[in-house]
C-alpha cells in the first residue's frame, strides 16, 4: 500500500481507506491533458528485430518464483473504460 500512496503523491505510511478516498475523489477531476513532444527521454534506448532484447533494460525480478523480469512491476495505473462506466 505504501507504492500506491506514493504513486498518488500521499504519504507511504497513508492508511489504505484514505488511499481509497483519494481515488474516489480523484474520478470526478479533470483528466491532465497530454504534452505531445516530438522526441523524449524514453526513445535513447530503441531496439529493432534480432537487436530487440528485453534482457538487456534493467527490469526487476522482485519475488522469488516469478515467471520473468517484469516492466512497470512497480508501476501503478489508473484507467478508465473508453466509455467511462468503470474505473480501475
Amino acid at each position: 500500500m505504501a507504492r500506491v500512496a506514493l504513486a498518488l503523491g500521499l504519504d507511504p505510511r497513508t492508511h489504505p481507506l484514505d488511499i481509497i478516498e483519494t481515488l474516489t475523489r480523484s474520478i470526478k477531476k479533470p483528466p491532465v491533458p497530454p504534452i505531445v513532444v516530438n522526441k523524449g527521454v524514453c526513445q535513447q534506448n530503441v531496439m529493432i528485430g534480432d537487436d530487440a532484447d528485453l534482457m538487456k533494460f534493467p527490469t526487476p525480478l522482485i519475488h522469488a518464483g516469478d515467471g520473468g523480469r517484469y516492466f512497470n512491476t512497480l508501476g501503478f495505473w489508473v484507467v478508465r473504460s473508453p466509455d467511462g462506466k468503470w474505473t480501475n
